[in-house]
């Protein structure tokens, strides 16, 4: 059996940078309270929290920022120039493996990712291109005006379940 790893979950939710404990648990999961994602004002609060319930948390890698500020803005006028692919990503997994969690696999933003599984696997290679073929400078990817507001409405979903399933941890 492998050794599950916990890592902090660095996000931006209303101007306010908080942390989640994430887990290499398959699938990976978000460390919960009361059957609410666990989040924390700060690194110290969030390894303060592990140490109580006997958890490391490691320490070899600073938490990318997976800012919902920016994508409830993208999601409030979807437009070609504010998405961001590599934040839409992020904000996805991040949602995901949060949802996941707390409500389950038939959770209602998982429903909606396994119908919309080739519009997440075309975010996947836009940000991942360059794995598959070092060669190449750009994904090549376009994305329509269909695109943009499909994944503007699955995010809008994601981002209000998410919310909502939040409690702070002092």
């Amino acid at each position: 059996m492998e050794k599950i790893e916990y890592y902090p979950y660095l996000f931006r939710l209303e101007n306010t940078d908080r942390y989640l404990i994430w887990s290499t648990e398959s699938p990976s999961r978000i460390s919960l309270i009361n059957g609410k994602l666990a989040q924390f004002s700060s690194i110290s609060h969030l390894e303060d929290f592990a140490k109580l319930i006997g958890i490391e948390i490691e320490k070899n890698s600073d938490p990318i920022l997976v800012d919902l500020d920016l994508i409830i803005r993208f999601i409030q006028a979807p437009q070609k120039s504010s998405f961001d692919a590599s934040q839409s990503l992020s904000a996805w997994n991040l949602i995901d493996d949060s949802l996941f969690s707390c409500l389950g696999e038939t959770n209602s933003f998982r429903k909606e990712f396994r119908s919309k599984r080739s519009l997440y696997e075309k975010l996947f290679f836009d940000n991942n291109y360059y794995f598959y073929d070092r060669s190449r400078s750009s994904s090549g990817i376009t994305w329509s005006n269909a695109n943009i507001i499909e994944i503007a409405e699955i995010l809008s979903l994601g981002t209000g379940l998410f919310r909502n399933n939040l409690t702070d941890i002092q």
